[in-house]
């Protein structure tokens, strides 16, 4: 059996040297205009992208903090306040102390009548560290300044 050979004829390429200049420019701008409508089709789809993947890095976060608030407030349920979860360790610590003014002129206004210029910048305001310092030493009470403990933070630790 025989078999058939198919034959295509095809019409000669046009190249740029047979292109009158306007075939030419016509083409150019064609080329262009879809350019320039994929490359709007590509940037749509990258702010759909982008905003869907923050969205979803932000819900991932929200999950993440909200596990972390849980975790931090059953640690000290546990023996010895320690969890140990195969080579990890982990723990609470304690939140730092700050210095809380309720009122910068009142709290300038009470330094200045005990005397204490050292704990005033030049500019009339609270030097913080000093008066923290001045508190914890068992210094005088203030009405308008107070030391507050930050909320605690979880710490996870790899056993060597």
């Amino acid at each position: 059996m025989a078999t058939a050979r198919v034959y295509r004829m095809s019409s000669p390429r046009r190249t740029s040297e047979t292109l009158t200049p306007d075939e030419r420019a016509h083409v150019h701008y064609d080329a262009i205009r879809s350019l320039e409508r994929d490359i709007a089709t590509i940037k749509a789809h990258e702010k759909a992208l982008l905003s869907t993947m923050k969205a979803r890095r932000e819900r991932k976060e929200a999950g993440l903090a909200n596990l972390k608030a849980a975790l931090l407030e059953m640690i000290p349920a546990l023996t010895g306040g320690i969890l140990f979860h195969g080579p990890f360790t982990v723990s609470a610590r304690k939140g730092s102390e700050k210095l809380v003014i309720d009122d910068e002129a009142k709290a300038v206004a009470e330094l200045k009548g005990l005397s204490l210029l050292g704990a005033i910048r030049v500019h009339q305001s609270v030097d913080k560290p000093k008066v923290k310092n001045l508190i914890k030493s068992d210094g005088p009470a203030f009405e308008s300044m107070r030391i507050e403990r930050g909320a605690p933070s979880l710490i996870v630790r790899e056993a060597k």
